[in-house]
């Protein structure tokens, strides 16, 4: 189907021919609607950061800024375009910025993929070490390989000792 409105009709004939045919008509609506950015998924600064990135659909579009889970702010924008957001320079410690594109579509709410990026902001006067990951799945089937991306940032050295544990509940 191609993007925008499109209509399918299902025709059911029985034995006695067309004169007994019956048809239902489907309007849909094929959406696109999605979220691409070349920025780096993690990083250590010390500044207010520009992060561009790329929004792939037509339409009214909310873009959905969230730092930890709290929303920070939104812009609409009609059809996709490059947007550069700049991030505020943080408190020292560790964020995970979460955006997300949404629009309205015969009353059905239709989201797009979410980018995920983790800050660790810091000052001249930063003197505690952090940690982030940009992980966020919560289950996995069992034999799968993943990968769990993670920065630590410690300010007294360029190598920190990482513990793993895993926990079986």
């Amino acid at each position: 189907m191609a993007l925008g409105a499109n209509t399918v009709r299902l025709t059911v004939e029985n034995s006695e021919g067309k004169d007994r045919a019956k048809s239902l008509d489907f309007n849909i609506d094929v959406v696109n609607l999605s979220l691409t950015s070349n920025y780096p998924l993690t990083g250590v600064y010390s500044e207010d950061q520009n992060i561009n990135f790329t929004v792939i659909g037509s339409g009214d579009i909310t873009i959905h800024y969230v730092l930890n889970d709290k929303e920070i702010g939104t812009e609409t924008i009609v059809n996709g375009k490059t947007i550069r957001y700049q991030l505020p320079k943080q408190k020292d410690g560790d964020y995970i910025l979460k955006i997300q594109a949404t629009r309205e579509v015969n009353n059905i709410l239709v989201e797009s993929n979410v980018l995920t990026f983790g800050f660790i902001f810091k000052s001249e006067s930063t003197t505690d070490s952090s940690i982030l990951s940009t992980f966020d799945l919560n289950e996995e089937r069992q034999g799968n390989i993943i990968s769990i991306p993670y920065l630590v940032y410690n300010p007294y050295t360029d190598k920190a000792e990482v513990t793993l544990t895993i926990y079986n509940e």
